[in-house]
């Protein structure tokens, strides 16, 4: 990683959020960092602790932060405090590692039965990883602690923390505020794996809910905008555009009370790659890719998806996380070098690239707000981001044909007479009551005048 710290600054990014890189010794089925055995030392299999924080230091010095994947919920089995506990409720059953029954809705179901509530936060993940119990005050200032270290230590700039809610809520929000009350200018990204809006909201910093539990986490993986934009950009249309899916997604943003503080991403390490799941259609691969640069957010990338990463045998989380391309000495592509790439997967790097570099340039995208209108049956999806410096509209034509759009329906945000040029393709624009958008095309037009 400290080799290509260049190539991804060369991208655009400006943190590196890694998988656990502490050690996992477990005897098996320990390649993936969730199963800790040690929450104080990077396996040496990447390298020493050292090493990581030199690692760290070089990336800032590219302007880069480092963003560490805590795990709150569980360790492996083969930690010495597992093997040896300290106390009779150091971890959840103890004696019969019943398994989660994973129903997260049973945090905030008001039927559920107090077994299923315990079931789901108490049990075990997996068999490997055993369920460590926050509410014991040795192990909850222990695991604060950790986390406190690794920022004094490696000089963090953010944190994600894995199956969030699996955790004792109450400790989460007692390990939170413990964090920003050390870090007031800190993020911290939650992982709730769900499709359910309301029970994502439920974890959001400021939000008012039912039961008064109070949460203080900024940010949550928007998991649900995550299948809504593949859904859009993959099943037929009917009656309505297809964008409708993502429309409908966005506009549950109101359960929210900072949806800009979501975090988007077109896949990651639990997810199959973007460019499979949109059965490697390069050009609704470039309408994804635009609007996860554009859209209300902080987007995320997965390493690869810059050149097309693909897993061919679906839910396999070994080829989600298969080797970057140039890994390894006898690699037979390399994405940095480029050689080996086809000339679709080169294309895409310089379309990602381009969008991503630009994308730190504009104020109106980085902190913007966001506004959208209903896709109708032309298929083309258009929204804006604006603030009182700069404005940028939006355009995603997910039809096969040229669609001439009526500029008039956009008077509410925007005049029908104003200059823009295309991020994408550099062209400027002279716009006056009518504009047409090629087929399969995404345009990001960034006002140069409301009139003209």
């Amino acid at each position: 990683m400290l080799d290509h710290l260049d190539y991804i600054k060369s991208l655009g990014f400006t943190q590196i959020w890694c998988t656990p890189l502490i050690e996992n010794n477990e005897p098996e089925y320990s390649y993936h960092g969730y199963a800790a055995t040690d929450f104080y030392k990077i396996d040496p299999r990447f390298g020493t602790n050292e090493q990581f924080k030199l690692f760290v230091h070089e990336a800032k010095k590219r302007n880069i932060g480092l963003v560490w994947d805590v795990v709150l919920n569980h360790c492996g089995t083969e930690y010495y405090f597992i093997k040896d506990l300290p106390t009779n409720d150091w971890i959840n059953f103890s004696d019969t590692h019943t398994q989660s029954n994973f129903l997260k809705s049973t945090l905030t179901d008001i039927y559920a039965t107090e077994i299923d509530k315990k079931e789901y936060t108490d049990g075990w993940f997996d068999s490997h990883m055993a369920d460590l119990n926050q509410r014991n005050p040795l192990m909850a200032k222990y695991l604060i602690q950790n986390t406190i270290w690794w920022v004094e230590y490696a000089g963090l700039s953010g944190l994600r923390v894995d199956t969030y809610s699996y955790s004792d809520k109450e400790f989460l929000a007692i390990w939170a505020k413990a964090i920003f009350e050390e870090y007031p200018n800190f993020n911290v990204v939650g992982e709730e794996m769900t499709r359910n809006i309301s029970q994502t909201s439920y974890w959001q910093k400021d939000k008012k809910n039912y039961d008064g539990y109070e949460s203080y986490l900024p940010t949550l993986m928007d998991f649900s905008l995550n299948d809504n934009i593949v859904s859009s950009l993959t099943r037929p249309d009917d009656w309505f555009s297809a964008w409708r899916d993502t429309y409908q997604s966005v506009a549950q943003d109101y359960q929210f009370p900072h949806p800009e503080n979501q975090l988007i991403f077109p896949d990651n390490h639990d997810l199959d790659r973007f460019y499979t799941r949109l059965n490697k259609n390069f050009d609704n691969w470039k309408l994804g890719i635009a609007m996860y640069m554009t859209v209300r957010g902080i987007p995320q990338f997965f390493y690869g998806t810059e050149v097309l990463m693909t897993n061919e045998k679906l839910g396999s989380d070994g080829q989600r996380r298969s080797d970057f391309y140039g890994g390894w000495l006898n690699d037979l592509k390399n994405a940095e070098t480029e050689e080996g790439l086809t000339d679709t997967e080169k294309a895409a790097k310089t379309y990602f690239s381009k969008l991503l570099n630009w994308r730190k340039t504009n104020s109106a995208i980085a902190n913007g707000k966001f506004i959208h209108y209903a896709p109708q049956n032309n298929d083309v999806y258009v929204y804006f981001r604006y603030n009182n410096e700069q404005k940028v509209m939006v355009l995603l034509n997910k039809n096969n044909e040229n669609v001439t759009l009526d500029m008039n329906r956009y008077s509410e945000i925007i005049s029908n007479k104003f200059k823009a040029k295309d991020i994408i393709s550099d062209k400027e624009f002279y716009i006056e009551n009518t504009f047409t958008i090629s087929g399969k095309t995404a345009m990001i037009l960034e006002i140069r005048y409301n009139s003209f």
